[in-house]
């Protein structure tokens, strides 16, 4: 007999029966459950239940809510015997069914295939086309910023030569105001005047009036 081909469609009344059976399962005792098998308790509440089958997620949602509602108490009481229809030969042997993994499909395969090369071996797809995001988006940038033009950069101030000529002035007009300034008029006592030369800072030594005119200021006839 071969196994069934997968199917695009899910039967909606099976998660609801495993989720009661999960239920009243945690009700009874440690040594009950011990020779209850939950598959069986499925199977044998299935069976009494009708099916819900859906193939998209809409569908899914709908017939999960309107069972969930409406059906509550077929599948409680449905669950509820099945407990007590395994339970009535506790010691009998079953054997299960054998489960034929159908082949790998192309993607799956495919799957591997990147797994062997990026040497992950828990590898998705999810956390593969993130990598490759990131990837596109690094190169991206690295190709933008080789088209950008290069920045152009300031050549650093010369400040020495200007530094340089401005002090050149200073010290020129400095000179020339030295020159012009070697001496200072100070008036003397009452009825006399007399030369008095700047207090020396390096200056010129200033030239007397007499060396110039032949006349004194101490002269009596200006007294």
């Amino acid at each position: 007999m071969k196994a069934p081909p997968p199917r695009e469609y899910i039967n909606v009344m099976e998660i609801l029966v495993a989720e009661e059976v999960e239920h009243q399962l945690r009700q009874l005792p440690t040594r009950i459950l011990k020779y209850v098998k939950p598959i069986e308790v499925e199977t044998y509440a299935l069976n009494r239940l009708p099916s819900l089958y859906a193939a998209s997620e809409k569908g899914w949602h709908t017939q999960y809510q309107k069972a969930k509602h409406e059906l509550r108490k077929e599948i409680y009481n449905a669950v509820r015997q099945a407990i007590a229809a395994v339970q009535v030969d506790p010691l009998r042997a079953s054997r299960p069914l054998i489960h034929h993994p159908s082949p790998p499909s192309n993607d799956a395969l495919l799957l591997e295939q990147f797994r062997a090369a990026l040497g992950q071996p828990n590898l998705t797809w999810e956390s593969l086309l993130r990598k490759c995001k990131r990837a596109g988006a690094a190169r991206r940038e690295s190709m933008a910023d080789r088209q950008r033009p290069p920045t152009q950069t300031a050549e650093p101030y010369a400040a020495e030569p200007y530094a340089a000529a401005y002090a050149t002035g200073h010290a020129t007009s400095h000179d020339h105001h030295s020159d012009n300034h070697g001496t200072v008029w100070r008036p003397g006592t009452y009825g006399e005047t007399s030369w008095h030369p700047k207090r020396d800072h390096g200056y010129h030594t200033p030239t007397t009036s007499s060396s110039v005119s032949g006349y004194d200021w101490n002269d009596s006839r200006y007294r």
